[in-house]
């Protein structure tokens, strides 16, 4: 009995063994289903697990490609840090030079003011000592055109008394007909000089044509016909070159200057830049040029020196006109003024036919002008001059520095084209 007795806790925990087992029996197949499904997610993650494998590889991949970048963008970071240290080293020698170039310019700028400045004082005497000189020598050659007028009258009023002298002559030659028949050649002589010593004396103006012989004289007695008409040819000499001598001063005034233009039937398809100094040829020519650059008109240039010089302007069917910058502004003279080529070389032109373009030119208010401005409005000629006023009213009146501005250009293609 003490031996069973000694077995049977075994037993009991047999029994409890065997209670166990049956339970475990029992949950085998829940074990098993739960195995079948711990498969299924086994594979899943053994998926998931591939596919991680797969992204580290790229992953590792890229890593390696971004590290070589990496290492370039160092490489290249150093270089740029390299050039940008130079750089600022020659930005740093550039201000020094700027700030010595500056110094310089500032320099020569102020000598060169100083140097305008003086230059205008000259230039402003100058022009003062030229204005007053143009204006002494208008009066003097309106002297002289008086003085050849006053020569021309007495020169008339001699020959009226050369004339009374003559039917004097004639009326002792009547009454005295056989008186020098016997005369020879040295007599007749003799007397021919008395004649021309008698006109020397007695006729003779001097160099000022201020003093004449007032005394009244007498009829030469006995005066021969030959010697009357010795006098006369030299007397009619005399007032043949008077006569010449005024009808070339007569033909340097613009009215008969004028009355010699005729109208052109034909005019040239031909543009004309015409000028009153050679030393500006250049610019006005240049000037034409830039604003005919779309068209083909061949540009011809003509210099009007003396009034002689308008006789032989081109027939042209444009002609520019170009006045170059004056103190007091003087685009075209009055025509009551001596010296005035310009006026009368406009004259002459439009009287030809062509169609005629005035540009004030190197003044310099009218660099900067105003949109829709063709010339400066503070120069009242273009709107006070007979001329340039009708000028004016057909867009054919500009002023400029040195070249046309674009509204100008346009004009005057647009002028053109018509």
């Amino acid at each position: 009995m003490s031996e069973v007795n000694k077995h049977l806790p075994t037993l009991e925990n047999m029994n409890k063994s065997a209670a166990l087992i049956m339970s475990s029996y029992n949950l085998l197949p829940l074990m098993q289903r739960s195995l079948e499904e711990n498969k299924v997610y086994v594979h899943e993650i053994q998926v998931v697990v591939n596919k991680t494998e797969s992204r580290l590889n790229d992953l590792k991949e890229s890593s390696v490609s971004v590290s070589k970048a990496v290492s370039l963008a160092v490489e290249k970071q150093t270089n740029i840090e390299k050039e940008v240290k130079l750089s600022n080293e020659d930005i740093g020698k550039l201000k020094q030079h700027i700030s010595n170039t500056d110094e310089n310019i500032k320099n020569r700028l102020t000598k060169l003011a100083e140097y305008l400045k003086i230059s205008e004082g000259n230039i402003l005497a100058r022009t003062s000592q030229l204005d007053t000189d143009i204006f002494k020598t208008e009066v003097e050659i309106g002297s002289m055109v008086d003085k050849v007028d006053e020569y021309s009258g007495k020169l008339g009023q001699f020959n009226s008394n050369v004339r009374e002298l003559e039917i004097d002559v004639r009326n002792l030659q009547s009454q005295n007909t056989g008186l020098f028949q016997p005369i020879n050649v040295c007599v007749v002589l003799a007397f021919v000089l008395i004649a021309v010593l008698f006109y020397m004396t007695y006729y003779r103006y001097d160099n000022d044509g201020t003093h004449q012989r007032t005394e009244s004289h007498s009829t030469p007695p006995f005066m021969p016909q030959q010697i009357l008409a010795f006098v006369k040819f030299q007397f009619h000499r005399l007032q043949m070159q008077l006569s010449q001598k005024i009808l070339n001063i007569k033909h340097q005034r613009p009215s008969s200057i004028l009355d010699m233009i005729h109208r052109v039937p034909v005019l040239d398809n031909k543009v004309c830049v015409l000028s009153f100094y050679s030393e500006s040829m250049k610019l006005h020519r240049q000037l034409v040029e830039s604003a005919l650059a779309t068209s083909n008109l061949e540009v011809i240039l003509h210099l009007i020196r003396r009034h002689e010089d308008i006789l032989t302007i081109p027939p042209a069917r444009y002609i520019f006109v170009f006045v170059d910058f004056n103190t007091r502004n003087v685009i075209l003279e009055n025509p009551q003024d001596l010296g005035n080529k310009k006026l009368v070389a406009v004259q002459a032109a439009q009287k030809l036919g062509a169609d005629v373009f005035v540009t004030y030119a190197k003044d310099i208010e009218s660099d900067q002008l105003r949109p829709g401005n063709l010339y400066d409005p503070e120069l009242s000629a273009f709107t006070s001059h007979d001329v340039l006023k009708d000028l004016e009213k057909k867009q054919r009146c500009f002023s400029v520095y040195d070249t046309y501005n674009n509204t100008q250009k346009e004009s005057i293609v647009r002028s053109i084209s018509r």
